[in-house]
């Protein structure tokens, strides 16, 4: 589905779940997109025809359909064009090796057929980082850096429409996803508060099927309790019962089930992120056996 929400700001709302994204199309004196994931209805925009693509974030249901854009200067943010180098950090899987046993490969068909050019050279024209304004003409596009889902994510906010599209802090049942190598949770948490203090009047994510209008603080607050709360059954758990991270994906804390392989990986990456926040706070601590306890 495509929802206008003007005459240049266009929705596409993706229909083909959680292996695509929503994305963003300005058409203005400048062809922009914002993430090219949305599937099949990508094709209604002539991505042939687009002059700018910039991509939040790396993942690859936010960037299926680069390839399509071929006469487009594809942008990232500078540590976001790092981590398109390497096919594990696209594939949301990148310390897959710390925390599984199994190759990865031998999973790759339960989440679809997956593109050639996953596993490919990705192009990144250029970078593109906070604060800078992209004018399509009636149309401009404030980049901003909102790390925490991973390093490099951006948020992109249209000033004259009050409409901000925020990408993967998208405020879905499941999430939020913080699962990568190296982001810390407070930055997520911060980028969230930011989100909250800004005020936006329309929010668009990457995977919400409508644009929120009301209860936009609501949403965001709630979503941000959901960090707190899962601090929370963490922390009781290794207080409960010393645990290594193997044990504590078990009680699965994070998600209610674990319906394929990739799942129990991003529960554990995301656990481990609990687990480091609350030994760092002095909450907790591990002994030479790998199990956390709190202190």
């Amino acid at each position: 589905m495509i929802q206008n929400i003007n005459d240049r700001i266009s929705i596409l709302f993706t229909d083909e779940g959680f292996g695509k994204s929503n994305a963003v199309l300005v058409d203005d004196d400048t062809r922009v997109m914002l993430d090219s994931g949305a599937g099949k209805i990508t094709e209604q925009v002539r991505p042939e025809s687009i002059d700018i693509l910039i991509n939040s974030h790396c993942h690859i249901d936010h960037v299926w359909d680069n390839d399509l854009f071929v006469n487009a200067r594809i942008l990232a943010h500078p540590l976001e064009r790092e981590n398109f180098k390497d096919s594990k950090k696209i594939g949301s899987i990148e310390n897959w090796e710390k925390y599984m046993k199994d190759d990865p490969e031998k999973y790759l068909h339960l989440i679809g057929t997956m593109k050639q050019s996953f596993s490919g050279d990705w192009r990144v024209d250029d970078t593109i980082n906070e604060g800078a304004v992209i004018d399509a003409g009636r149309t401009k596009i404030q980049v901003m850096h909102m790390p925490g889902h991973t390093s490099g994510h951006l948020a992109f906010f249209f000033p004259d429409e009050g409409l901000l599209f925020c990408g993967d802090i998208c405020l879905t049942k499941v999430g939020p996803w913080y699962g990568d190598a190296v982001t810390p949770l407070i930055d997520f948490i911060s980028s969230i508060n930011r989100i909250i203090d800004m005020k936006p009047d329309m929010v668009v994510s990457g995977h919400n099927r409508s644009v929120l209008k009301s209860g936009i603080r609501e949403a965001f607050e709630d979503y941000r309790g959901r960090i707190y709360m899962r601090d929370d059954r963490v922390h009781a758990a290794i207080k409960d019962k010393p645990s290594t991270l193997d044990e504590l994906a078990e009680k699965m804390l994070i998600y209610p089930a674990h319906p394929t392989i990739f799942v129990l990986y991003w529960e554990k990456a995301m656990i481990m992120k609990h687990l480091e926040r609350l030994v760092k706070t002095g909450a907790a601590a591990s002994d030479e056996d790998g199990r956390y306890y709190s202190k």
